[in-house]
């Protein structure tokens, strides 16, 4: 198992000119699947879990999971909370060994959000913890047909250049959720806002996303892309395919929920251009 720190995982990536996916998981099968697609094509991977997956299980028990699956593989990962607004649950993170969060701010006024991040940055930085910056909210499927978002550069900057996050997410016209319609990015504001911080940004919202409009994002300074509503689809679909019989076995729909799974993240993997990039330093 290679322990990696988000930050420089996602450094190599800006530097190398790709992305890594950053795939949110809840249970130890889809776990294992994203870490199975990350060893077979030698990419780094995020593991990534909401905060109500968190509370189901416990800090301690998914650290140990995460840590017993990636002993069984020749993969580099990276074990991270997605969206949490409790300082104290990201600090619970910390304490059990995680490797970084996502401070989700988006609900404060700038100066909470700042003061607060600040303080979880300094406070990761005693436990070999990073901390990814959100300020400004990211919407989802249901917001469709509102006012497409608009990176706010000057803000962003402040905001990092006063709190010293690993990474940050800006608002920038992706949604959460599988979008039948077409997501138009602010590809200007996020290039804009890469070449004044030289930061890592992450692109929430990616499942959907066709290959093209994932290489600009990646080009504009995207090192991260998150990935939840495609492998929640993976799962429904294992399922659906599974014949309504009496001999009809849990374990083989768990397993074709691996396969699916896993073929999503390798999906990613090629598009973001990750393959093979696990042999570099981080």
């Amino acid at each position: 198992m290679s322990r990696l720190g988000l930050g420089s995982v996602l450094r190599s990536a800006k530097l190398g000119g790709y992305a890594v996916p950053a795939c949110n998981v809840f249970d130890a099968v889809g776990m294992d699947a994203v870490l199975a697609a990350g060893e077979r094509l030698s990419s780094p991977v995020v593991v990534q879990v909401s905060t109500r997956t968190l509370r189901a299980w416990g800090p301690q028990r998914l650290r140990q999971l995460f840590a017993a699956l990636v002993a069984q593989r020749h993969v580099q990962a990276v074990l991270h909370l997605d969206h949490c607004t409790d300082p104290d649950l990201i600090t619970s993170c910390m304490e059990a060994g995680w490797d970084s969060a996502l401070f989700d701010a988006s609900s404060m006024d700038f100066e909470t959000a700042v003061r607060l991040t600040r303080r979880l940055v300094a406070r990761g930085a005693d436990h070999g913890f990073d901390i990814e910056g959100e300020i400004d909210p990211i919407g989802s499927v249901r917001d469709a047909g509102s006012r497409p978002a608009v990176v706010d550069v000057s803000r962003s900057v402040d905001f990092l250049e006063r709190t010293g996050v690993c990474c940050f997410s800006p608002s920038a016209g992706t949604l959460h959720g599988l979008s039948a319609a077409p997501v138009a990015l602010d590809f200007e504001g996020i290039t804009a806002l890469a070449e004044r911080t030289g930061l890592p940004l992450v692109l929430h919202g990616g499942s959907g996303l066709d290959d093209k409009t994932l290489r600009q994002a990646v080009d504009s300074g995207i090192a991260k892309v998150n990935v939840s509503s495609a492998l929640k689809a993976a799962f429904r679909s294992s399922l659906g395919t599974a014949e309504p019989t009496p001999g009809a076995e849990p374990l083989d729909l768990l397993q074709q929920f691996s396969k699916e799974a896993e073929a999503v993240v390798a999906g990613f993997v090629e598009a973001l251009g990750s393959k093979g990039r696990s042999c570099e330093e981080h």
